[in-house]
């Protein structure tokens, strides 16, 4: 059973780091859930409460609430953390091999994800581990309650993808299209991200992260179903496209990267055709064994028909049998 204690703090407060002048005064609370999982989702909609009038709460916080309260600090095209984690990599991380693909340190992770819920700024430093920092844009993208191209938008998204495989053309002409009439805020991010990948696999000789490989990483948190099964998901591996950004002075110029898939998509065939022989032959022998299963007890009720009725024919033979009467027996001499 999962439990937290949380403590009721005064409106002053600024950030998780005030939580130092609390006083016994303050009222807390125990919190007490049937999980773990469950506690930890009470503890990040209470922060997301408390902390959100002050810029924090922001992993799990609707992309456009966390733009509406930092445009009071200025204009940006993507929110402060995913600016920031951004810059520390241009910095430091882009010759990084298996750069977003390596995991960070958890525990430091969380504890940067715990400050900025909690409205603090907290900076990185020639210390701070450069896969850690790239764990932590991906969780925050991960965590939107939405990917950055809505859910409402999947299908015409797929749609695109599927005509450019066939007619790049037209496929162009449908995707800036649709890219034109994605939220300012979601249009925004996409382009920030889309920059942001390009330099990074402009390093793939060094750092390892082609487009395939930032595909794959970010790919499930710009576009995904609502609903995942596996034919969603094989549709989006079948039609896999990169969507780039470059700006002119207005800022509006697209180009589109096509990546080509069609070795990976054949592997993933073969692979699909590999697993549903090994489901059939599961399958087939689930069923023998049922079948064996079911011939054995009907051989088990035959033994036991047969044992009953050899145990009565052998009680019948124990009876003392009658001896024959001598006295009508005639004798020939």
């Amino acid at each position: 059973m999962g439990h937290q204690r949380l403590t009721m703090v005064p409106k002053t407060m600024k950030s998780c780091g005030d939580r130092d002048r609390m006083t016994a005064n303050h009222e807390t609370y125990l919190l007490m859930a049937s999980a773990q999982n469950d506690m930890e989702d009470w503890v990040k909609t209470i922060r997301r409460v408390i902390w959100a009038p002050f810029g924090g709460g922001i992993f799990g916080q609707r992309l456009e609430d966390t733009v509406r309260y930092e445009r009071r600090y200025g204009t940006h095209l993507a929110p402060t953390l995913v600016e920031q984690c951004a810059d520390f990599i241009r910095q430091r991380g882009l010759k990084e091999e298996g750069l977003f693909r390596l995991p960070g340190q958890a525990n430091l992770v969380k504890e940067l994800q715990e400050a900025f819920d909690c409205g603090e700024k907290p900076l990185f430093d020639s210390n701070t581990d450069v896969h850690t920092v790239a764990s932590l844009l991906k969780l925050y993208l991960r965590e939107l309650p939405e990917p950055v191209i809505p859910y409402a938008k999947y299908d015409e998204f797929l749609s695109c993808a599927k005509l450019f495989t066939k007619e790049q053309e037209s496929g162009m002409k449908e995707l800036i299209k649709q890219v034109k009439t994605l939220p300012p805020v979601n249009f925004n991010l996409l382009k920030y991200i889309c920059r942001f990948l390009d330099e990074v696999q402009s390093y793939s000789d060094i750092n390892k992260m082609s487009v395939q490989n930032l595909g794959t990483v970010f790919g499930p948190n710009i576009l995904r179903p609502k609903v995942e099964n596996p034919v969603t998901i094989m549709e989006g591996t079948r039609t896999k496209v990169a969507v780039c950004f470059r700006g002119d002075p207005e800022g509006r110029i697209l180009e589109q990267r096509n990546i080509e898939l069609e070795s990976e998509v054949m592997t993933l065939h073969e692979e699909l055709d590999q697993e549903r022989k090994k489901y059939t032959m599961v399958e087939i022998k689930m069923r023998n064994t049922e079948r064996a299963r079911e011939d054995a007890e009907k051989r088990n009720e035959m033994l036991q028909k047969e044992m009953e009725q050899f145990f009565s024919t052998f009680g019948d033979l124990t009876v003392e049998t009658r001896r024959p009467d001598r006295s009508n027996t005639i004798w020939i001499q």
